[in-house]
């Protein structure tokens, strides 16, 4: 698991901070279905690539396994998560709504659970700390920095 500290004083300031990028729908499945203690970042937004061969449902379904049982974390980085679905091989996403993090907590126990869809989804603001961290003005918009939105997900081709 990567292991980060805010106090070392390097730049940036963390150390044995490992990362493996996967960008092949074989190595996604392998980290969802294998990996144990791992941070996962889906930089889709609010798209959940779904591997071939599963549903979206049974693709959330070991996620949450994988949360639960392989202390794996799920990092969505922007947006409703889990709103979206993206097959492999398909040419455009497919809405999944609400249901879609519904399902995910359902897994234990929460599937009434809903996040509230008033809050300012379009930019972030710093805390003073962070902003000195990162040598900017306190309180900066972040308005500029957004998710990672590929063609794609995990680089797929027709």
């Amino acid at each position: 698991m990567p292991r980060a500290h805010p106090i070392q004083g390097e730049n940036p300031p963390f150390y044995s901070v490992y990362y493996d990028l996967i960008d092949t729908w074989s190595a996604y499945v392998n980290a969802m279905l294998n990996e144990v203690g791992v941070i996962i970042v889906n930089t889709h937004g609010e798209v959940l690539p779904i591997p071939a061969g599963y549903t979206k449902e049974q693709w959330v379904g070991n996620i949450s396994a994988a949360m639960c049982f392989r202390r794996v974390t799920w990092v969505n980085m922007a947006g409703y998560p889990f709103y979206w679905v993206w097959y492999q091989g398909d040419t455009a996403m497919s809405l999944w709504g609400s249901d879609g993090f519904k399902n995910l907590m359902g897994h234990i126990g929460l599937g009434n659970v809903e996040i509230p869809t008033s809050l300012p989804w379009n930019y972030a603001q710093l805390t003073g700390s962070a902003a000195q961290d990162l040598g900017v003005t306190p309180g900066w918009d972040m308005e500029n920095v957004s998710n990672v939105q590929l063609v794609r997900p995990l680089r797929m081709t027709l």
